[in-house]
């Protein structure tokens, strides 16, 4: 059985946006399921795939990859933890 790809979704910025990208070995099948998901480029400069941070949907990104690939999300969860929060009044 052949081992399953990882995906590491990491928080970042482009063109002064706050985005996530998705960073993975060339793998084709994985390239066009990336590429049914809504609003997701291609950056040249960053030679990742990346989407705005305000489109991304965790859930939605496990269900598309579930069986196929291994999302490592790690940094993602790191970065939420270092956002300050609103404090309740």
């Amino acid at each position: 059985m052949p081992e399953k790809q990882t995906i590491k979704i990491l928080p970042d910025t482009h063109r002064n946006r706050n985005v996530v990208t998705f960073s993975f070995d060339y793998n084709a099948d994985l390239i066009g399921l990336i590429k049914e998901m809504e609003g997701i480029q291609w950056s040249k400069t960053m030679k990742k795939w990346y989407l705005p941070e305000d489109n991304f949907d965790l859930h939605r990104f496990f269900e598309k990859f579930k069986g196929k690939a291994y999302v490592d999300y790690l940094a993602l969860k790191q970065e939420n933890r270092m956002k300050p929060r609103p404090n309740p009044a």
